[in-house]
C-alpha cells in the first residue's frame, strides 16, 4: 500500500477526537439511594453488557469514519504484491534524446550528466516490465530511428541490457520529428509513452503543432532534468596553417572559440597542445552569442605526423570544449618553375626571381646577414625546361605555371594527370599567358576553379591600380595577413590582372581584391587528393609590384605549402568527410589499422589507385558516423611502422543549451496530455496514480461516508430502544405505587427498595 499525499497521514491521530469528547463530555450519574433502587439494580445489570457493547459499537464507527476522511485525502494506492507489469496491454515506447546536449551536468545532480539521470530512470522503468509486455526505444539524432521497435520482454534483464548499450551522439535532435514517426506507428490502441529528453530550444522546435491520433488512448510522461550548471561555451574550429607544413618554420593556428551564455565571459583561457602536451595558452572575453578567433604561433622541429588540440575550461557541456586537427610535418619541399628554354629574360617568367630571391639568400647565408626568411632555404626551386613527363614530376611537391611556359595538349594532358596523383598546381596569370588555351586545356576539363576572362592593364605608375584586400580571408592561414602580421596588403599596386569567372561549386576566394573581386582560387581534386591554386596575376613582377613589397615572400610561401598539401589527403576533416591515407608502395605494407583515441583499432583494406607517377593504394574509412574526436593510423611496413593523426570536427550544431520557450512548453504538454516529473521516484509516482497501482481514494471516501451513515442509524436505533426499556421498566413500580395506594394501611412495613409514599 502506498500514498499519493503521504504527507498527509499525520493527521490520522485526529481519529482519537471521538474517545477523547467521550470522556470528556460524558454524563456524570447522580447516586440516590430511594426505595425501589433494588428495581432499578435488577434491570441495569439485565442491561449493562449491552449498553457496553452499544457504547463500543458507536464509538469505533466515529473512529474509523475520522480515521477514512484523513487517508481520503492522503489518496490511498494499492500496489500489487509482483511490481512486474503483466499482460497490460500497453504498448511501452521509450523516447531517448541522443544528442550530447544529454552530456551535459545538471544542477543538484552530483555531478552526474543529463544522460546519466535518464538513462538510470529508463531502466528503473524497464524493470517493471514482465513478461510478455511490448516495448520499442526511439533515439533522437539528426533523424529519429527505432532502436528497438516492438520487442516484447522474456526476462526483466532484456530490455535492462539494450539501454546500457546506448550512447548519446553527436547530432541534433527533434521531437517533432520523432512523434511525427509515432502519430504514424501508433494510430489506434493502448500505449505509454517516456519522454527522456532536456528542454533544449532545438530539440521542442515545432512541438507545439504535434498531436496523437484520436483513436489511441496513450499518457506522455516528460522527465525533465535540471538546468545546466554553469557557463556554456565550445571550441567550435581549429585550423593550421597547412596539412603539411615546413619544420622549424614559423606556423600560424586559428582557433574559434563561441560563447553559448546568456552572460559575458572575461578572460577565458584557451590551451593549444601539442601532441598532448601544453604549447600555447591566450586568452579572449566574449560577449553572449559571440564567437571569437585566437591565434597559435607555433614551430616545429620534428618531422613526422602530430596532432593539435585546442581546449576551453571544464564547463557545463564538456563534449565541446576541445577539437582536434592533424598535420604532417615535412623537412623540406620541391617544386618545379616551368620555363622554355628560349624565354630567358629577368621578367619572362617566374624563375627570374625565384633564382635572384635564392642567389640573395644564398649570398646572405654565407655572410652571416641572411635578410630573407630560412623557410625558404628548405624549398628546392627546380627549373624545368625540358619535356615535362611523370618521371619528372614523381617528387614534385608543387609545380609553377605561367606565361613563361607555353601550353600545349601535352604539357596540359600532363598536369592533369600530375594534379590527380595528389600534385599541387599554380597558375600565376599574368600577361603572357594565353586565356583561350588555358580554359579551353584546363578550366574546362575541370582542373582549375575558374575561367580566365578580360585581361585589365593600366599603365605602370598610373593612378589606375588594384590592391588586395585584408578581409575576409577564405583560408585561415593566409589570416595573418588580416592582423598585418606579415605585412599589409592593402599597400600592393597591380597595374596588369586578369577578371576570373569562377566555374559552379568552387571554393570560396583564398584573397581578393580591394573591390572583392577574386585574386587567389583553390580547387581540390575529384578524389580529394590533388590541388590547383589560380592567381589573377603572375609572379614575374611585371605589371605589379607584389614582389618589392615586405609581404610578398611570406604570401608566396603560404601559397606553396596550400599547394604542397595536396600530397596527401586532408589530416583534418568535417563530419561525413572520408578519412584517406595515401600508401606510396603497397606492396610494402603488411596491413593498416584504423582506431579512434581510447578505442580498439580495427583494420582497413587498402584499394588499390591509379595515377601516372603517384600510383599507390587508399586506405580508406568512409563513415558518416565518424564524430568530432581524435583518430589514428597506423601501417605496418617492413622493418617498421608509420602513424598518421587525423582529427574530425563537428559543427556544434547541439551547442546551444538555451530552453525553449515555457508557452511552448505549455501547448506541447497541452497536446501530447504530457505529464512532466523531475526523477525518477516522482515517475514513480506519477505512474502509481495512472498506472502501476489501484488508487482507493473513491473506496476510502465511500466507506468514510458509509460510517458516518451507520453511526447515525446506529444511535437512532438503540435510542428509542433504551426509552422503551426504561419505560418497561417503570410499569411494575407505578403499578406497584397505585396498589399500594389502593390497599388499607395495616401497619405492615414495606418491602425492601419499595418506593417510599409521601
Amino acid at each position: 500500500m502506498g500514498f499519493a499525499n503521504a504527507y498527509l497521514l499525520w493527521a490520522l491521530p485526529l481519529g482519537l477526537i471521538p474517545i477523547v469528547i467521550y470522556y470528556l463530555l460524558r454524563f456524570r450519574a447522580l447516586r440516590v439511594t430511594w426505595g425501589a433502587n433494588y428495581v432499578l439494580q435488577l434491570a441495569l445489570e439485565r442491561m449493562r453488557k449491552r449498553l457496553h457493547l452499544d457504547q463500543i459499537i458507536l464509538m469505533a464507527l466515529r473512529v474509523l469514519a475520522c480515521l477514512l476522511i484523513v487517508l481520503a485525502f492522503a489518496r490511498p494506492v494499492l500496489k500489487r504484491s509482483n511490481p512486474d507489469v503483466t499482460g497490460s496491454g500497453v504498448h511501452h515506447v521509450l523516447v531517448i534524446d541522443g544528442s550530447y546536449s544529454m552530456t551535459a551536468g545538471a544542477n543538484g545532480s552530483g555531478g552526474r550528466s543529463r544522460w546519466d539521470l535518464a538513462l538510470e530512470a529508463a531502466k528503473k522503468l524497464a524493470a517493471t516490465w514482465g513478461r510478455g509486455e511490448t516495448w520499442s526505444v526511439c533515439l533522437l539524432a539528426d533523424q529519429p530511428r527505432w532502436v528497438v521497435d516492438a520487442q516484447t520482454v522474456q526476462t526483466p534483464g532484456d530490455p535492462i541490457a539494450k539501454l546500457d548499450a546506448l550512447r548519446p551522439g553527436e547530432s541534433a535532435a527533434s521531437l517533432a520529428a520523432a512523434f511525427t514517426q509515432i502519430a504514424a506507428k501508433f494510430p489506434r490502441g493502448r500505449a505509454e509513452f517516456f519522454i527522456f529528453a532536456d528542454d533544449q530550444a532545438n530539440t521542442w522546435d515545432q512541438a507545439d503543432r504535434l498531436s496523437l491520433p484520436a483513436e489511441l488512448n496513450a499518457t506522455t510522461y516528460w522527465l525533465k532534468p535540471g538546468p545546466p550548471a554553469g557557463p556554456n561555451l565550445a571550441v567550435t574550429a581549429l585550423q593550421p596553417a597547412a596539412d603539411r607544413l615546413l619544420a622549424a618554420q614559423p606556423s600560424r593556428v586559428v582557433a574559434r572559440v563561441r560563447n553559448f551564455s546568456a552572460a559575458r565571459v572575461e578572460d577565458l583561457p584557451v590551451e593549444l597542445l601539442i601532441d598532448g602536451a601544453f604549447a600555447a595558452r591566450q586568452t579572449v572575453s566574449l560577449l553572449p552569442d559571440q564567437e571569437s578567433p585566437v591565434f597559435f604561433d607555433i614551430k616545429l622541429a620534428d618531422p613526422g605526423p602530430h596532432h593539435l588540440c585546442a581546449q576551453i575550461p571544464e564547463d557545463a557541456l564538456a563534449y565541446d570544449n576541445r577539437l582536434y586537427a592533424g598535420i604532417e610535418v615535412v623537412p623540406s619541399l620541391r617544386v618545379l618553375a616551368l620555363r622554355d628554354p628560349q624565354k630567358t629574360g629577368k621578367f619572362d617568367s617566374v624563375w627570374g626571381f625565384l633564382e635572384t630571391l635564392n642567389r640573395s639568400r644564398q649570398i646572405g647565408a654565407s655572410a652571416g646577414t641572411e635578410s630573407t626568411p630560412s623557410r625558404l632555404g628548405q624549398i628546392e626551386w627546380v627549373l624545368s625546361e625540358g619535356p615535362l613527363d611523370a618521371a619528372a614530376l614523381a617528387n614534385a611537391d608543387a609545380v609553377i605555371l605561367d606565361g613563361g611556359r607555353k601550353l600545349t595538349p601535352e604539357l596540359a594532358g600532363t598536369l592533369r594527370d600530375y594534379v590527380a596523383a595528389g600534385g599541387g598546381l599554380i597558375l600565376a596569370a599574368d600577361a603572357s599567358v594565353d586565356p583561350d588555351d588555358v580554359n579551353h586545356l584546363l578550366a574546362e576539363p575541370g582542373l582549375l576553379p575558374a575561367r580566365l576572362g578580360r585581361l585589365r592593364s593600366e599603365a605602370l605608375g598610373g593612378d589606375q591600380f588594384r590592391s588586395l584586400a585584408r578581409s575576409p580571408i577564405g583560408l585561415s592561414p593566409l589570416r595573418l595577413f588580416e592582423t598585418e602580421l606579415a605585412g599589409d596588403l592593402t599597400q600592393a599596386r597591380i597595374y596588369s590582372w586578369f577578371e576570373l569567372d569562377p566555374r559552379p561549386g568552387a571554393q570560396s576566394p583564398l584573397v581578393r581584391f580591394d573591390d572583392q573581386s577574386p585574386w587567389a582560387l583553390r580547387a581540390d581534386g575529384p578524389a580529394g587528393r590533388g590541388r590547383t591554386l589560380l592567381l589573377a596575376t603572375g609572379l614575374t613582377g611585371q605589371g605589379n609590384n607584389l614582389i618589392v613589397r615586405e609581404f610578398f615572400i611570406p604570401l608566396l610561401h603560404q601559397l606553396v605549402e596550400e599547394a604542397a598539401a595536396a600530397r596527401i589527403y586532408p589530416r583534418t576533416l568535417a563530419r561525413g568527410q572520408a578519412l584517406r591515407l595515401w600508401l606510396d608502395d603497397p606492396a610494402k605494407v603488411q596491413g593498416v589499422t584504423f582506431a579512434r583515441q581510447g578505442e580498439e583499432a580495427q583494420a582497413i583494406a587498402p584499394r588499390s589507385a591509379s595515377g601516372g607517377a603517384g600510383a599507390g593504394a587508399v586506405a580508406e574509412v568512409n563513415d558518416a558516423a565518424l564524430e568530432s574526436g581524435l583518430y589514428t593510423t597506423l601501417a605496418l611496413r617492413e622493418g617498421g611502422s608509420k602513424r598518421s593523426w587525423f582529427g574530425v570536427q563537428g559543427p556544434r550544431v547541439d551547442s546551444d543549451l538555451t530552453p525553449a520557450p515555457a508557452l511552448l512548453l505549455a501547448a506541447a504538454a497541452s497536446r501530447l496530455n504530457l505529464t512532466t516529473v523531475s526523477d525518477w521516484p516522482a515517475l514513480e509516482q506519477a505512474l502509481l496514480r495512472q498506472r502501476a497501482g489501484r488508487e482507493w481514494y473513491s473506496f476510502a471516501a465511500l466507506a468514510a461516508f458509509a460510517f458516518l451513515v451507520g453511526e447515525m442509524l446506529f444511535q437512532r436505533r438503540f435510542a428509542p430502544e433504551r426509552s422503551r426499556k426504561a419505560a418497561s421498566s417503570a410499569k411494575p413500580a407505578r403499578r406497584a405505587v397505585r396498589k399500594a395506594d389502593s390497599t388499607p394501611d395495616s401497619g405492615t412495613p414495606a418491602s425492601p427498595g419499595a418506593p417510599a409514599r409521601s
